[in-house]
């Protein structure tokens, strides 16, 4: 049957989450937790990369599916592996019967946003930009079937094994796998990866099986770098909108543009965009003319300056954002650049509705 691998249907398979502490833990505690959890000797843990969560299933009658997270607007997983041919020497290699997970990544562009833009193209369109510049690689990381032989009642320890074994067996330049850490030589590799910018790292409970769709609270979670304390910035202003949509929902999207009028068109325009009428796709935030993102600022010797962008804001911000100029925001970042004056990865937390724009110290933030 379609899809399936010793009676499991792989490709209808919804991904594990993975847990987070709870909001209310203070950061004390979210760090102590996970201190204990990779010093414990009964969890290990693999580098996560900056990319796009993809599924590899090659089922028992040799289909071969590549699936990302989310499903599309239709309740179905967009399939996706004739977008990136230079992988299929690999995924022909493995034998019928196999489910592997990974991600899609662009080593010198890392971030999920880079290969959904991409993989959002037409398929023609996505091949040429690989091309022409990056090709996407894969990183394999889990294994949840192999040659007919399903791994979902196999721990994570043996399931991790394999994927090592099959890191010896299967030679690729565009396909790496997953090294699995342990104790103190997993804090040692999450130092390393931290302090050349990765993301961090994903721990799981040696012992544990891998649980679809469930949020598993003693299982499994991401171990990634975030500022120990929170930051005030205020909002600098508004960023012009991308114009051009290039995500994966567009045979059902409803904002375009004539190349022509330049008149703003809402409604299903898909096919007279297909067959090559002047049309194009544009984002929301375009039509609608909100921002993208929001800059944030802080107070440099008495003057305002930008540090960074805010993004991810609900559309409710950006569509009203002239209003938010001069509010004050509490937020988290992966990293303060200090070299080069910026925040990596700044994220939302809250309003801060006790302070002023001059509270927010460029000094606080990079020393």
């Amino acid at each position: 049957m379609f899809g399936y691998i010793d009676g499991y249907n792989f490709k209808e398979m919804n991904p594990m989450k993975y847990w987070a502490a709870p909001s209310s833990w203070d950061t004390e505690k979210k760090k102590t937790t996970l201190i204990n959890r990779i010093y414990s000797g009964e969890w290990c843990a693999s580098e996560k990369k900056d990319g796009y969560f993809s599924k590899f299933v090659k089922d028992e009658d040799g289909n071969i599916l590549l699936f990302s997270r989310s499903r599309n607007v239709k309740g179905e997983y967009p399939e996706k592996h004739e977008w990136v041919p230079q992988l299929q020497p690999f995924f022909e290699a493995l034998p019928n019967g196999t489910c592997i997970l990974g991600e899609l990544y662009l080593p010198s562009k890392p971030g999920s946003s880079n290969i959904t833009t991409l993989l959002g193209c037409l398929k023609e369109k996505c091949i040429a930009r690989q091309e022409a510049g990056e090709k996407l690689h894969f990183y394999v990381f889990d294994v949840l079937a192999f040659d007919g032989i399903s791994y979902m009642k196999k721990s994570a320890s043996e399931r991790f094994a394999k994927v090592e074994e099959l890191g010896k067996e299967y030679t690729n330049d565009l396909v790496s796998f997953a090294t699995y850490y342990h104790g103190q030589e997993l804090w040692n590799k999450l130092q390393e990866i931290l302090a050349n910018g990765g993301e961090g790292m994903v721990i799981i409970r040696d012992g544990s099986l891998y649980q679809p769709d469930k949020r598993p609270s003693k299982d499994t979670q991401k171990a990634k770098k975030e500022l120990q304390e929170t930051l005030d910035v205020f909002i600098y202003g508004g960023n012009p909108p991308t114009r051009l949509y290039s995500g994966k929902e567009i045979e059902n999207w409803q904002y375009w543009q004539n190349t022509v009028t330049h008149e703003l068109m809402c409604g299903d325009h898909y096919k007279e965009y297909f067959e090559g009428d002047t049309i194009e796709p544009v984002t929301k935030m375009y039509y609608m003319r909100g921002a993208g993102s929001l800059k944030i600022g802080a107070y440099k010797d008495g003057k305002p300056v930008q540090i960074g962008s805010l993004s991810g804001l609900d559309d409710e911000i950006l569509l009203n954002w002239k209003d938010y100029i001069g509010k004050v925001a509490e937020i988290t970042a992966m990293e303060v650049m200090r070299e080069t004056q910026g925040l990596r990865h700044p994220k939302f937390v809250s309003w801060r509705l006790d302070k002023v724009p001059r509270d927010c110290q460029w000094e606080t933030i990079f020393g």
